[in-house]
């Protein structure tokens, strides 16, 4: 699995639940066009924990 289709995964879980959310780092840089080495993806999300734990429940198993 590469880390598009990670990041996929991550973000139809987040929009299932209505986490905020944002892609930032070299991800982010990458997608407009400032290549840099690193290809990790960060996400920053915005939530409560109820939320947050249902994300969790519903992801742990995929990963």
């Amino acid at each position: 699995m590469n880390p598009e289709d990670v990041l996929i995964i991550i973000i139809e879980k987040l929009e299932k639940f209505s986490i905020d959310y944002m892609i930032t780092d070299s991800f982010a840089s990458n997608l407009h066009g400032i290549p840099r080495a690193t290809f990790d993806v960060d996400i920053v999300i915005s939530t409560d924990f109820e939320k947050i734990n249902k994300f969790i429940k519903d992801i742990k198993n995929d990963f």
